[in-house]
């Protein structure tokens, strides 16, 4: 489940029009691109430079490189070497990790994970590619890739270290995979290397045994569909998408946030993911430290500004606990 995102981040657009970022573009890397670079980033505009990442053939011919894009037909690891990839139904679900069948029988959405056929392919350490491709400084891992994150983070010890500011990385809490790593080893990971936990979507799924009629898209969910996952208002939390910010007050940090661009990246990082009072811990700070000019601080008001759909969030969260469960599905009509 995605991390939830401010409408309009105000405060990021004006930084990105007043000419603050137009020499040191915010760098995106999304780890399993297949299907296409998500949207939240598009504030920054032409200050914004993304690099793709898709070894499934299917999935990488769904990506049409545009200017300021890089897209790499490659596998990310923490080893440079051939591995095979497992094919499954759903071609969001496939995986350098062998599915735990044992485990998704048990589950209704026991079809999605089925192994369908499996090819090979090149898996890379990013710090490695970095340096033969000229990547450069990167300000942002998405990864997203049904079971090896740890690893690609492993193979990106040194841009983590170096460059990069916040982490949205897929978790998981059971072994939906074999051998797989869960949210603590990534959560200690992360942590270890001045990381902070801003955010946690988890998801559910309910089990094989519940009724269809309880479940919140039943009349809609077909077990044929390779992509379908039957929703409920319970179930097992299987996993989720964390957001890892770096902390500017931890030392190992230091070097990342000694500059102008860096910081407003991160600001607007916590801008968009509507964290406004880290956004303007951190101006401050910068002020401070004469690195951040006041005229920035001066329109800090524009990171608490709120939208309709900010609303509507607050209002489908609030559905989840304090409405009557024969009211949901209206609810889901009004606000999806």
């Amino acid at each position: 489940m995605p991390i939830p995102i401010k409408a309009d981040p105000e405060f990021t657009r004006h930084m990105v029009d007043a000419g603050y970022l137009a020499r040191d573009p915010f760098v995106f890397v999304d780890v399993g691109a297949a299907g296409g670079f998500r949207s939240k980033f598009d504030v920054f505009g032409p200050s914004l430079m993304k690099i793709g990442f898709e070894p499934d053939t299917d999935g990488y011919e769904t990506l049409n490189e545009q200017p300021n894009e890089r897209i790499f037909q490659k596998a990310l690891g923490n080893a440079n070497e051939t591995r095979p990839l497992y094919l499954t139904r759903s071609p969001f679900s496939h995986s350098m990790l062998k599915s735990n069948s044992v485990f998704w029988k048990r589950m209704w959405s026991n079809t999605v994970q089925q192994e369908v056929g499996q090819t090979n392919v090149d898996m890379v350490r990013f710090d490695d590619l970095s340096k033969t491709e000229s990547i450069g400084d990167v300000d942002y891992m998405k990864i997203d890739t049904e079971s090896t994150e740890l690893e690609i983070l492993r193979g990106a010890e040194t841009a983590l270290r170096e460059s990069v500011i916040a982490v949205e990385c897929e978790v998981a809490f059971y072994l939906v995979h074999h051998e797989r790593c869960l949210f603590a080893d990534v959560d200690y990971f992360l942590r270890e290397l001045g990381f902070s936990l801003y955010a946690l979507e988890t998801v559910n799924l309910p089990r094989r045994v519940t009724p269809t009629q309880y479940l919140t898209n039943g009349s809609d969910y077909n077990p044929d569909n390779p992509g379908a996952y039957p929703k409920a208002d319970f179930g097992h939390i299987i996993g989720g998408d964390a957001l890892y910010i770096a902390d500017f007050q931890d030392g190992c940090n230091s070097a990342k946030f000694d500059s102008l661009p860096k910081l407003l990246k991160t600001a607007g990082v916590f801008d968009i993911h509507n964290l406004p009072d880290c956004a303007l811990e951190l101006i401050e700070s910068g002020v401070t430290n004469n690195i951040i000019p006041d005229e920035v601080l001066a329109h800090s008001d524009r990171l608490f500004t709120r939208k309709h759909s900010d609303l509507y969030e607050d209002i489908r969260k609030a559905g989840r606990h304090f409405v009557p469960s024969f009211m949901k599905p209206l609810l889901r009509r009004v606000v999806p």
